[in-house]
């Protein structure tokens, strides 16, 4: 079956964010934090190397993989408006931070979160199998475009930064004014397609708000799994959504698999 829409996640779907935000937060704590504080997160002498396998790449891999994915769940508490969005990365940092024995002075932590925003939203990067799969879809003149757990002018500038403003469809989280999985945020997506809900796909990388919330919008649910460490909701959404068993999943290991479930995979070469 020929897609007649698509619609995509944006954060480690089409843009590399769990890289930009780990870059930003070795460059943003080590410009505020005293070197002693720096030391303890493993920033002493800057983000160590993949090449170090000593104390400072343990501690930094330790801090870091703690912030990123969001272990403890603080996004989750945003989209729940249980934080604002400063409160909650404030509080992600201080929860890694304490793992390694940190404390991060409030001022400082409020200096931090300014610097770390700009730069992760200037640092990301469309992932290498991108431009092509919306290439190939300009081709065909199959519209698309993106439903995102975050505000939509926020959403709209990460876009910009990572050379996707192409995409000009974008549904944030104020736009309707809930979050995935609810079913109405999908469905904005597809009416600003102009596409039949039963004949748009959805592609993102969390199995539950995103491939379960789709199909159980009634979208074609894409399951996106690139196998690596994202930086977006854990899944436990306020909204529930029918669990599905993930044998049932649709899934992919990068978009340049797309074409074949859109039925264009005898156009990709030539594009």
């Amino acid at each position: 079956m020929t897609a007649t829409g698509v619609l995509f996640d944006i954060d480690d779907t089409l843009v590399d964010l769990a890289t930009a935000m780990t870059d930003a937060l070795g460059g943003s704590l080590t410009e505020v934090l005293p070197p002693g504080a720096s030391a303890l997160l493993g920033l002493g002498s800057g983000i160590p190397s993949m090449d170090d396998d000593g104390e400072a790449r343990r501690r930094w891999l330790a801090f870091s993989e703690h912030f990123v994915p969001d272990v403890s769940g603080t996004y989750d508490d945003y989209l729940a408006g249980r934080l604002s969005f400063e409160e909650m990365r404030i509080l992600r940092l201080h929860r890694a931070a304490a793992l390694l024995g940190v404390t991060v002075p409030d001022d400082v932590a409020h200096r931090w979160v300014e610097r770390f925003a700009e730069l992760a939203q200037t640092g990301v990067r469309p992932f290498p199998d991108v431009v092509q799969v919306l290439d190939l879809l300009d081709a065909h003149g199959i519209p698309y475009g993106a439903v995102s757990n975050n505000v939509e002018d926020f959403q709209r500038a990460k876009l910009g930064h990572a050379g996707l403003s192409r995409i000009s469809v974008v549904v944030g989280t104020d736009t309707m004014g809930v979050t995935k999985p609810d079913p109405a945020i999908f469905r904005e997506g597809v009416r600003q397609l102009g596409v039949a809900v039963a004949d748009c796909w959805y592609v993102g990388d969390n199995p539950v708000v995103d491939h379960d919330g789709a199909v159980a919008a009634g979208l074609r649910g894409v399951y996106l799994d690139r196998g690596v460490m994202g930086s977006g909701s854990s899944g436990n959404s306020p909204v529930p959504v029918p669990a599905r068993n993930p044998g049932e999943r649709l899934t992919i290991h990068g978009l340049e698999e797309l074409p074949l479930l859109l039925g264009l995979a005898a156009s990709v070469e030539s594009v």
